[in-house]
């Protein structure tokens, strides 16, 4: 099988540190047994991590959107929302062709890019909010009755207006701490996130514990 990199995004000005990407890359030293990279994406030093740079400045979740550029990675890619903890085998969510996202936890039909996978060039992505940034951040940064914001929106429909298909991981595999996590570890589900509040370092019981030893 190809080798595999597994990579997250670490925007500065925001609440995530260094800290965060070596501890999501501890979670999948644990729970990956073929052979991967492990990269982060930053505009910030992070020590002990395999940094490449962030290019363009776009701010918050639109940095994301760099993972896309062409020939950015080659190979199959796993990427990891920071604010995920690995509770399982992440084996079996590589995408060795085509899109995989997450079903958006409050909506299914949906789309949620906290964990995402791909195999194959998705520059079209890029290319298009690199084009209409300023037009794509109007329609998507803005909370309107029934509207759907951020990265995953633009994804999701782009990839949709351009007819590629947006496949979803198996059911259960990754799950939202606030509605399905809070009362204990999930047996069989490999990625647990943390999406809106808390986040791990406020969360209580197994999840604390378990952020506290990575």
């Amino acid at each position: 099988m190809s080798r595999v990199t597994v990579v997250c995004v670490l925007k500065s000005g925001g609440v995530y540190t260094p800290d965060w990407a070596a501890k999501l890359r501890a979670g999948v030293s644990r729970n990956m047994s073929r052979d991967y990279d492990f990269v982060c994406l930053s505009d910030m030093v992070v020590h002990g991590v395999e940094t490449r740079p962030l290019r363009q400045g776009w701010k918050g979740w639109w940095s994301k959107i760099e993972l896309f550029e062409k020939n950015r990675f080659s190979g199959p890619v796993l990427y990891l929302d920071l604010d995920c903890i690995i509770v399982g085998p992440l084996d079996h969510l590589v995408c060795e062709d085509g899109f995989t996202m997450c079903s958006d936890f409050l909506k299914p039909q949906d789309k949620n890019s906290s964990v995402m996978s791909w195999c194959g060039d998705f520059s079209d992505l890029h290319d298009t909010f690199k084009a209409r940034k300023d037009e794509v951040i109007h329609t998507f940064d803005r909370v309107r009755p029934k509207s759907r914001i951020g990265d995953q929106a633009f994804t999701q429909l782009t990839l949709g207006a351009l007819g590629r298909k947006i496949k979803t991981f198996p059911d259960g595999a990754v799950l939202s701490y606030r509605q399905r996590c809070r009362g204990g570890r999930p047996d069989n589900a490999s990625v647990v996130a943390f999406h809106g509040l808390p986040k791990p370092p406020e969360a209580h019981g197994w999840a604390k514990l378990e952020w506290e030893r990575l």
